[in-house]
């Protein structure tokens, strides 16, 4: 993404060549991608989301509270689906 002066925004080259506008911060605003989701989010990575489950499963032992986490292996799932 490069600054365009008359666009006032980030421009964003298309597969056609073309350029388009684009607000990063809108697309953020307006996405569906949950709050809680690590991915394909700036400044969240799996370290991240790592330590939001350490804190969260902590919290609620010294709280005395149940605790569960389900974790799912899912590597390569999307690239045995058939187009």
């Amino acid at each position: 993404m490069t600054k365009d002066k008359n666009c006032g925004l980030n421009t964003v080259k298309l597969p056609n060549g073309k350029f388009a506008c684009s607000d990063e911060n809108l697309f953020y605003q307006s996405s569906p991608l949950s709050a809680s989701q690590h991915a394909y989010q700036p400044g969240k990575s799996t370290n991240t989301a790592l330590y939001n489950l350490s804190f969260i499963l902590e919290k609620n032992i010294y709280a005395k509270e149940t605790a569960i986490a389900v974790f799912l292996d899912i590597e390569g799932a999307f690239d045995k689906v058939s187009n």
